[in-house]
């Protein structure tokens, strides 16, 4: 949102690529799968997997809903190769870059708060994150690239021929994330 409507617009057509009925419906199996490799690693759920019905366990549905949902959005909506790189870990990153997105810091964007500071850190952290796996994409054979969103979106050019450069393809990637 940070640029002309117009070229939003074109950004958004980009995307649409991994938001169709048919890719939802190949997303099922991976949120399955992310879903219960978390359950069965997670220190958390080790009455889950102990199996053990006698037992009740505990656990920070906040905590454990923000790393799900970054598991889950990364693998389904950017692919194997980015999912394999994120780690639960990451959720502490997303949530410093969404607790930076209120009405006060649309209204006034450059207070010298901790929120401001750490939304900006976790968005340079995430920004990085991506580039450096788009320059390491962009170095492989086309061939060898993962048919995901990412590939998708180093390919595509707006309306004027210009191709999506980097930081944009990482910050779409995190805007991505973001609405997983």
């Amino acid at each position: 949102y940070d640029c002309p409507n117009e070229k939003l617009m074109e950004q958004k057509r980009f995307v649409k690529v991994s938001l169709t009925l048919d890719k939802f419906r190949s997303y099922v199996g991976m949120i399955e799968d992310e879903i219960k490799d978390y359950l069965n690693s997670e220190a958390s759920f080790r009455t889950y997997q102990m199996n053990d019905i006698n037992e009740w366990g505990a656990f920070s549905t906040l905590k454990t809903f923000s790393e799900i949902t970054i598991l889950t959005a990364s693998r389904t909506l950017q692919g194997r190769e980015i999912r394999e790189r994120l780690s639960k870990d990451f959720a502490q990153v997303y949530s410093d870059l969404d607790h930076g997105f209120t009405p006060l810091h649309w209204m006034i964007p450059g207070l010298p708060l901790p929120s401001y500071r750490k939304r900006d850190a976790a968005h340079l952290k995430m920004s990085s994150f991506y580039q450096s796996l788009i320059r390491a994409r962009r170095a492989m054979p086309e061939h060898e690239r993962e048919d995901d969103v990412m590939s998708s979106l180093m390919l595509q050019k707006y309306r004027d021929g210009t191709p999506l450069p980097d930081h944009e393809i990482a910050h779409i990637l995190i805007a991505l994330l973001m609405a997983g």
